[in-house]
């Protein structure tokens, strides 16, 4: 059996000019890990891709007491095989 868990935090610093974006993604696949930091152009297209395969979500998210242009979004995905992979 293997399990994967995968996190995405996207930290978006909105402005007038243009929205900029922190994004940081976390894997783990049977208790080893990895940690990286990714564009939001990847970001959109994980996100799409682990919902299109029906991973099981968990969605947070709130905006920064000390200012309302920042706002963090936490997306994390589980997923369990049983030695089969449906790709």
């Amino acid at each position: 059996m293997t399990w994967y868990i995968i996190s995405l935090t996207i930290t978006a610093y909105l402005s007038t000019d243009h929205p900029h974006f922190n994004c940081f993604l976390f894997t783990e696949v049977n208790g080893k890990h990895e940690s990286k930091v990714i564009d939001i152009n990847t970001a959109n297209k994980l996100m799409w891709e682990l919902k299109k395969k029906g991973w099981e979500t968990k969605t947070t998210a709130d905006y920064n007491r000390l200012s309302p242009r920042v706002y963090t979004r936490e997306i994390r995905w589980l997923h369990i095989d049983n030695g089969y992979r449906e790709d």
